[in-house]
């Protein structure tokens, strides 16, 4: 295996910053990045070399990303149930449907959507919350 696409995919998880601040800091930043691309390329390698069966490296980091694109997925759709079913903030009713819109990047409807009963089910199990009395079922 072509070892450039371990130093490739340490590049692109290790991405230079848009900018930085003091703008004199950038060589040391520029180090600090150095670094950790290689620091990452040899554990990517050295994780390619152990392995009983290698994947392909590229392949195994989309996986790996779209794994990650599915938990932050879940965990939004879980914050999105908490809010509108459970959660009351020091106030009589649950966030806006506009706040939570704005806060998720969603369409109003697109919050009204985002979750499901599964969701608000998990929610209750894991913190043990009781749905807020104006609450809709089956939001």
């Amino acid at each position: 295996m072509n070892n450039d696409v371990f130093d490739a995919l340490a590049a692109l998880a290790c991405a230079d910053p848009v900018s930085v601040d003091p703008p004199e800091a950038w060589a040391d930043v520029a180090d600090e990045l150095a670094r950790e691309r290689a620091e990452l390329a040899d554990e990517l390698r050295h994780q390619w070399e152990v392995a009983p069966e290698p994947e392909d490296p590229l392949l195994a980091e989309l996986a790996g990303a779209r794994a990650r694109e599915l938990a932050a997925q879940r965990h939004k759709r879980r914050l999105l149930a908490y809010a509108r079913e459970f959660s009351s903030p020091g106030r009589t009713r649950p966030y806006t449907l506009e706040q939570l819109a704005a806060a998720a990047g969603l369409s109003i409807s697109g919050v009204r959507t985002a979750y499901d009963g599964d969701d608000v089910d998990t929610v209750a199990r894991a913190t043990g919350a009781r749905r807020h009395p104006s609450a809709r079922d089956g939001s």
